[in-house]
């Protein structure tokens, strides 16, 4: 192999060993804003009934 191959192997598995790394963490990043987001709008509506249950009352 000469030594440009050998560069360009270098290249390409790097770039796509950080687009792996890159998406995985936007993966990570996604899943962890839709939990976020989901526990926010729990605590909204358990707040929403509740206001609710005294304004009955």
């Amino acid at each position: 192999m000469t030594s440009l191959e050998h560069t360009m192997l270098y290249m390409c598995f790097g770039a796509m060993t950080g687009w792996m790394l890159c998406s995985l963490g936007f993966i990570i990043a996604d899943i962890i804003h839709t939990v976020k987001r989901k526990i926010r709008e729990r605590r909204e509506k358990k707040q929403l009934e509740a206001n609710e249950k005294t304004d009955n009352e």
